[in-house]
């Protein structure tokens, strides 16, 4: 299909001349324009009363549109309720979430006192520790010997390891059972 320039330009000018009245025609089908021959022109009043005429296909919807309405509104009420219930449990949750953060500052307050209770418990202990120890180191090694024998192995480890003599310390050691003292020896190690 070989076309000459001259055929190209007769089209472009159909095309250019068609479309206007193509456009026009698709506009008057559609109703979107419309020719008027009568040059007079009626008067509209600026409200138009419209008299609506009952039949029973009206009535059936007004019917049916009340009832929308009407469920409309129930709905309405409800979710009403159910924001005034919401509203009314989330007042509840911020009481609980105030008082479980009035106990935790109690309990955090609590654990503090023990906290430093059993820190002096623990400087008083470790000072009742130093007093056995310098009594121990000051005592014959068979003597405080036997009275480690009845110690606890963690205790025993702790007034060992405070008497400040190291000979003193090796003597009760080996004054005691060979039991007592293979765990006090290990305990030490650990520390």
């Amino acid at each position: 299909m070989n076309l000459k320039i001259k055929d190209l330009v007769y089209i472009a000018i159909v095309t250019v001349l068609t479309f206007p009245i193509l456009y026009l025609a698709m506009m008057f089908i559609t109703g979107a324009a419309r020719l008027e021959f009568n040059s007079k022109k009626e008067e509209e009043p600026e409200q138009k009363i419209e008299m609506i005429k009952m039949n029973h296909r009206r009535d059936s919807l007004s019917i049916v549109n009340s009832k929308t309405f009407q469920a409309l509104q129930q709905e309405r009420q409800e979710l009403q309720k159910e924001r005034e219930r919401l509203s009314e449990k989330q007042k509840k949750i911020d009481l609980l979430e105030n008082e479980l953060q009035a106990s935790r500052q109690a309990l955090e307050m609590e654990r503090k006192k023990i906290e430093m209770l059993v820190s002096r418990s623990d400087s008083l202990d470790m000072k009742k520790i130093k007093e056995l120890s310098k009594i121990y180191g000051a005592m014959r090694p068979v003597e405080a010997a036997q009275i480690i024998e009845t110690l606890q192995d963690e205790l025993a480890v702790k007034v060992l390891t405070n008497i400040g003599d190291e000979r003193q310390k090796g003597k009760i050691l080996s004054a005691l059972s060979r039991e007592k003292a293979t765990r006090i020896s290990k305990l030490i190690s650990k520390l």
